[in-house]
């Protein structure tokens, strides 16, 4: 049976039947029959769209699901002089779940994108951006535009790649509720280069009845990406 997921800017006391509510504490996701307001809280009396079961919960504004990341559809893009690409957009909750999507602005650096997602490419080669913009959030992709003279390099300016090249690095420690940001914010600017080099470590402290299985977790999980698995247990 379908039903509305609550957006974000929804409050607790305007859920009503037919809503459907899901979270880490509950234990499946569940069809609003009726509400009973309780303070800053909500009981939820509802049906479990899995079993059937009816469910109760008393949940907090905290607990629902609410708007958390948006993704742009590719997230890269390679495309020539005056040509098009078309984006799209979905958005996800807290729990990584799909929600419904907001309403979204489009914006673009190297060539023009309309409302509905479509870039069309400026006349300069080089890596650029697509933006959208909505429920106060911002999703990016790439793009890169390439030119008749292009060979493979080239950077914002356009034009063949120029002897002499300089190398930006950076090394340092990105905490894991950082790591989408990371990417988004600093990798998609470098992704579309043909001799982008990316190096990855980590050091995960383990208990001793843990360690094993889980560098076989990451062994497993290093072969299905065709990688190295040099996984060390110490």
């Amino acid at each position: 049976m379908g039903g509305r997921v609550v957006p974000q800017s929804t409050r607790t006391e305007s859920i009503h039947p037919g809503s459907i509510v899901r979270g880490p504490t509950l234990p499946e996701p569940i069809e609003v029959l009726a509400t009973v307001p309780m303070g800053e809280s909500l009981k939820v009396i509802g049906r479990g769209m899995q079993t059937g079961m009816t469910h109760d919960p008393v949940l907090s504004q905290a607990q629902l699901a609410r708007l958390a990341r948006m993704i742009v559809r590719p997230e890269q893009a390679t495309i020539k002089v005056g040509e098009r690409a078309e984006f799209s957009v979905s958005a996800l909750d807290q729990y990584s779940q799909p929600f419904p999507t907001p309403a979204v602005e489009w914006s673009a650096k190297g060539g023009t994108v309309t409302a509905e997602g479509v870039f069309t490419a400026g006349e300069t080669g080089g890596v650029y951006s697509v933006h959208a913009q909505g429920g106060g959030l911002e999703a990016i992709a790439e793009v890169r535009i390439t030119t008749k003279a292009d060979n493979g390099g080239g950077g914002a300016g356009g034009g063949t790649a120029r002897p002499g090249k300089r190398t930006v690095s950076w090394r340092g420690t990105v905490p894991p509720q950082k790591w989408m940001n990371f990417y988004t914010k600093v990798l998609t600017k470098f992704a579309a280069l043909s001799d982008l080099t990316l190096e990855v470590s980590f050091q995960a402290p383990l208990e001793p009845d843990q360690a094993d299985a889980k560098a076989d977790e990451a062994r497993s999980g290093l072969k299905e990406l065709g990688l190295g698995d040099d996984v060390r247990c110490e």
